[in-house]
């Protein structure tokens, strides 16, 4: 369970994320989606998910709170028992049981839960949200200057992401996250450090030396690679927004020329 509400909370941006960083060289994932299926990606990932135990046997209980979760409320969720046999003649046998018919969960999930994952915010929602949350002013400024460093970029339900297209995968870099910012601690922002570094060619430290003051280490949750390590912060105001974006274009000019 806790492990599904994990997968639960990731967006399009981590999913395609982990994707290409599993996909490396054969990425990226629009493409191996489409080799695979013959269609395009789907707008919206992880719209839901399933949850199989696997066991020799179930108990009493487990077996109690996993029907009690999808007869009442729809959870994609069932057990699969497994026993090995081996026969007289050396035969060797495995038999496989699921606790509930998996075409029954399968309507359960249907039936039972009308809404589905929410899609992204618009561009012009999370600029809404920033002006709402007090950070509109440097929410503003430093969209329009990333834009112009970064290959593209994308939103989600809280944040507008900047990718960088590295050895052809895409990867997201930076982002401003105006749902976790107010007046008083100013415009939120995480950054994969080490990615930037690669990206823009240029020296880690000095990265570091040009993010605002108010920084922490952080990384995304349930992987240790430095790939996916970084800083998290605020910018209080726009000289701090001004300064980064500015230096920032410099090394892209000078990555570029």
């Amino acid at each position: 369970m806790d492990y599904a509400s994990w997968v639960a909370d990731l967006s399009n941006e981590k999913i395609t994320e982990i994707a290409n960083g599993y996909l490396g060289e054969k990425g990226p994932l629009e493409n191996c989606f489409r080799t695979e299926f013959g269609s395009e990606l789907p707008e919206i990932l992880n719209d839901h998910h399933s949850m199989v135990i696997v066991a020799s046997e179930i108990d009493g209980r487990s077996e109690r709170i996993i029907r009690y979760l999808s007869d009442n409320y729809g959870v994609g969720i069932n057990a699969a028992t497994f026993q090995y046999f081996q026969n007289g003649d050396g035969k060797e046998l495995l038999s496989r049981v699921f606790l509930i018919d998996p075409t029954q969960v399968e309507y359960s999930t249907r039936t039972k839960t009308t809404s589905k994952r929410p899609p992204p915010l618009s561009y012009d929602d999370l600029q809404k949200m920033s002006k709402d949350n007090g950070v509109g002013d440097i929410y503003d400024l430093l969209v329009e200057r990333l834009a112009i460093i970064f290959n593209r970029k994308n939103t989600t339900r809280s944040s507008i992401a900047f990718v960088g297209v590295m050895s052809g995968s895409q990867n997201t870099i930076f982002s401003l996250i105006p749902k976790d910012s107010n007046p008083e601690d100013g415009l939120k922002f995480q950054v994969y450090i080490n990615r930037l570094a690669k990206y823009l060619d240029e020296d880690k430290e000095r990265l570091v030396g040009i993010l605002p003051q108010d920084k922490r280490e952080w990384g995304f949750v349930g992987y240790s690679s430095p790939d996916w390590t970084g800083y998290e912060g605020f910018f209080k105001n726009l000289d701090e927004a001004e300064h980064f974006s500015v230096a920032l274009n410099k090394m892209k000019w000078t990555r570029d020329s």
